[in-house]
């Protein structure tokens, strides 16, 4: 028993390999490092990278992490800082990151779309929030061929069947 103790004792690095953010570091290394995930395109191929610090030890990016409020529920983001200073979001570091909620990380995503309306541009689920109309809505409009201006600030009209052809698009 005893040497099972002082031998797991010594395997050990931190001890922290069941803690949730274990979990984050592990799939930020496989998404930067690794060719044959299906989100490639969004990480490796850009030449995402993991700064050494972190990418050498688990250690010093749990420091970071807690230090910076992170609770379970939170993310980690390499896109708002880089974005903020107008450069591109290619590096995992203490420098980079912040730590957001799961909303504040899906509205700085370089995959969101961007819309402009009196001169303020916002996420398509920004502009769903502000003006209490489903993106769904804002999505679809869009895709019809509406303006944006029409497509964000013309409310829903109720009791329309958009499949009888009683739906009209503005000009």
């Amino acid at each position: 028993c005893n040497l099972r103790k002082v031998s797991s004792k010594r395997m050990t690095t931190h001890g922290l390999s069941k803690h949730p953010l274990f979990r984050v570091w592990q799939d930020i290394i496989v998404r930067c490092e690794y060719n044959n995930r299906d989100n490639h395109d969004y990480y490796n191929a850009k030449g995402v990278t993991l700064c050494e610090e972190w990418r050498k030890s688990f250690k010093p990016f749990y420091e970071w992490a807690i230090s910076n409020g992170w609770q379970k529920g939170m993310e980690i983001d390499k896109d708002k800082i880089p974005r903020q200073l107008g450069i591109e979001a290619t590096v995992y570091s203490p420098e980079m990151c912040s730590i957001l909620t799961k909303k504040e990380n899906c509205n700085v995503r370089s995959s969101n779309r961007l819309l402009t309306f009196n001169g303020v541009t916002k996420t398509v689920t920004e502009w769903e929030e502000y003006m209490m109309l489903p993106n769904e809505v804002i999505l679809q409009r869009l895709k019809r061929g509406w303006s944006v201006e029409k497509s964000i600030s013309l409310p829903v009209q109720k009791g329309k069947n958009k499949y009888n052809g009683n739906s009209v698009i503005p000009s």
